[in-house]
């Protein structure tokens, strides 16, 4: 990103709000040049801005961070998620581990079970797709023979999965249920691989997803 648009971002983490002739004053700049790097932040969904009135006089724009913004800076959601998990095996939870993973993958294939019911089968991979690029992964499928590849490219779970591999069965029950095949883990970037691939048979028996 441009230096200049970085150091607004943070000027307006830092202060919450600003104006246009707040930021010009922090940073040395005109208010024609605020202006032009504001609009390209907004274009871009990282600033918002509302009118505000301040005592006397007309209305001011001021601009804040949007919630895209804000996930520009450092989280570190996994270390809290591995603590946790860390924390609930240590008091002898992993059933209820397990059953939280199960209510996970139920919840992403609440609004998908139904539209994914009387679709081709090669529909429903592309369905699965969509719903696995929402959930942060890279995927994408090719028939080879007579078996599908699913492959991800990405996994939005990879760093808590290197301490806690259990996290795996999330996507995996997605899967299973929205496919209606038995899915084979192939390769695993948790072992080291490139990527994961699963191996799906093109007819098979049904295998759904126990959410109980």
């Amino acid at each position: 990103m441009q230096a200049t648009r970085q150091e607004i971002i943070h000027f307006l983490k830092k202060r919450g709000r600003a104006s246009v002739k707040e930021l010009a004053e922090a940073m040395g700049l005109t208010p024609m040049t605020i202006r032009h790097h504001l609009t390209v932040l907004e274009r871009e969904g990282l600033v918002t801005s509302q009118r505000e009135r301040c005592g006397v006089g007309r209305p001011r724009n001021v601009y804040c961070l949007t919630d895209k913004a804000r996930e520009l800076f450092p989280q570190r959601y996994h270390e809290l998620a591995g603590r946790l998990l860390e924390g609930l095996k240590a008091a002898g939870a992993e059933e209820q581990i397990l059953q939280v993973l199960r209510t996970m993958a139920h919840e992403i294939l609440d609004e998908h079970l139904d539209e994914a019911h009387d679709k081709p089968f090669e529909e429903r991979l592309n369905l699965l797709v969509e719903v696995l690029q929402k959930e942060g992964f890279l995927a994408s499928w090719e028939k080879k023979g007579e078996q599908y590849v699913l492959t991800e490219y990405n996994c939005p779970y990879f760093l808590i999965g290197l301490d806690h591999p259990e996290i795996c069965q999330v996507d995996w029950q997605v899967m299973t249920a929205l496919l209606n095949r038995p899915v084979k883990r192939r390769t695993c970037m948790l072992h080291g691989d490139n990527a994961c691939t699963f191996h799906v048979p093109s007819s098979g028996e049904i295998y759904l997803l126990d959410c109980s």
